[in-house]
């Protein structure tokens, strides 16, 4: 967990990687303490390298490792670090040490082959270092996420993990080796378990530095595919970091090393066994009627264009200072603003165990509706399972607005499916407790919607507080 099995003399070395350049040249001679069995120690170190290779200099360490043959876990400020956690990061605290029962060893990394190993990289992130917090629970939709679930039992809830200003999260954390490969072929991302906010995988590490995030499952698809102006891959796809001749620090994890397929391999190359490697490209599922639907569709939109009288510039232009003008002084009327605010009122936010799943509307009575994609996070329709902890919150306006909510008592309506014509159906209807006063239904405000006006849309976009979004429909020409 916190570092992998301690490898034995005359046997292979865990695989690692190097210190960063800037590292090194910050690093200071300093004292690094630690206890095990209630027994302190001190160890002084002069060059940079990772928490685990500076004990290894300690004689008394070296004693314990040989009798233990477990996973050694080492626990700063009662959070779990990894065994290359940087040991500068280390200041004035007492390392505890801890065995624990060992899980499967990753597969051991294969060196580059041919002569273009070191092929040219993408910028690199700054050397400025924060460090945030995990927790080892599963978070929603998320059954499992770390290699060895023994940490947990040990009573050690958050692991620490290290990053540098300007690279991704994903590999901060692929880096960081502990977490399962679910994580990284799921659409997974971090949530705020102070705030609720949502960090993507794909996001940069900026002003992380001391917060707590825990693992939450943003859909079942797969990840969103990597953007053009990626920090963590070469050419090649493998992670690396920045070489120097200094000591070296902590293994990557096996998913660095598979994350992409390196374009000089050959296909077909025989194996050891003497049959072929399959070949890579594989017909993606359902391809020909996705094909078929794709060209319909394209047949439409081309009759369509044909058919379509091309407006003028005159048209256009009166069309931006006509329209757009008009629709924005209907909105900043003051009458206006005061019914967007009294409609608002019976707008909530939906929540499971405290987390946020969406936004939904009081109805009527004490019924709220919603999107089902947010009811099924906390409602089973098959066995009409729904879990007790799930509520709706009308006043959440502000952080500091953190009430208990009402209840939701009973799923009464529930669809998520798309209709015969391919129309998706995605509502709930849910009944919430009446313990506390509630604002009044907008089923009896309910208009038929305007061919060309301004509209406002109210809700808790991304887990955040109550939000209006002034929006414009614009009439098409024919």
């Amino acid at each position: 967990m916190a570092a992998l099995p301690q490898s034995q003399e005359g046997t292979d070395p865990v695989p690692r990687h190097r210190v960063r350049e800037q590292d090194a040249a910050l690093h200071e001679t300093h004292s690094l303490k630690w206890q095990y069995n209630k027994k302190s120690f001190t160890i002084t170190c002069n060059n940079a390298r990772g928490v685990e290779s500076v004990l290894k200099e300690s004689f008394e360490f070296k004693n314990i490792a040989e009798k233990n043959n477990k996973e050694l876990v080492i626990i700063r400020s009662g959070r779990a670090i990894s065994s290359h956690f940087p040991c500068s990061l280390v200041k004035n605290e007492r390392l505890t040490l801890m065995y624990i029962k060992a899980a499967a060893a990753p597969a051991p990394m294969q060196p580059h082959s041919g002569s273009d190993h070191r092929q040219k990289k993408k910028k690199r992130p700054s050397s400025e270092r924060v460090m945030f917090h995990l927790s080892t629970k599963e978070g929603a939709c998320v059954k499992k996420i770390m290699r060895n679930p023994e940490l947990e039992k040990c009573n050690v809830l958050t692991i620490t993990v290290y990053a540098y200003k300007g690279e991704k999260v994903k590999y901060a954390l692929k880096r960081d080796g502990r977490l399962l490969d679910i994580v990284f072929e799921k659409n997974c991302a971090l949530s705020n378990i102070d705030t609720n906010e949502t960090t993507e995988m794909s996001d940069l590490v900026h002003d992380h530095d001391g917060q707590t995030f825990m693992i939450k499952l943003l859909d079942k698809g797969g990840p969103p595919g990597s953007q053009p102006d990626s920090l963590e891959e070469t050419c090649t796809g493998k992670i690396e970091p920045t070489t120097c001749d200094s000591e070296e620090i902590g293994p990557l994890p096996p998913s660095a090393t598979t994350e992409s397929v390196n374009v000089n391999t050959p296909k077909n190359e025989a194996q050891p066994d003497g049959k072929k490697a399959p070949d890579m490209l594989t017909e993606i599922l359902h391809s020909e009627q996705i094909q078929i639907s794709l060209s319909a569709e394209f047949k439409k939109m081309l009759k369509g264009m044909n058919n379509q009288k091309v407006p003028s510039f005159s048209q256009v232009r009166n069309l931006l200072h006509v329209k757009y003008s008009k629709n924005d002084e209907t909105c900043r009327e003051v009458r206006t603003m005061k019914t967007l605010m009294d409609l608002s009122n019976s707008v909530c936010q939906v929540r499971n165990d405290g987390r946020a799943e969406g936004s939904g509307f009081l109805l009527f009575d004490n019924f709220v509706l919603t999107n089902g994609h947010v009811a099924e996070r906390f409602y089973n329709e098959n066995t009409q399972h729904l879990s007790p902890v799930a509520t709706v919150h009308f006043s959440f306006e502000s952080f500091d607005q953190m009430g208990a909510g009402a209840a939701v008592e009973e799923v009464v309506g529930f669809e998520n499916v798309c209709d015969e014509s391919g129309q998706k159906q995605d509502w709930a209807l849910m009944r919430i407790g009446t313990d506390q006063e509630l604002p009044h239904g907008l089923l009896t405000r309910w208009a038929v919607r305007p061919k060309c006006s301004g509209i406002s849309m109210i809700g808790h976009p991304n887990g955040n507080v109550k939000m209006i979004d002034p929006c414009h429909i614009i009439l098409g020409y024919t």
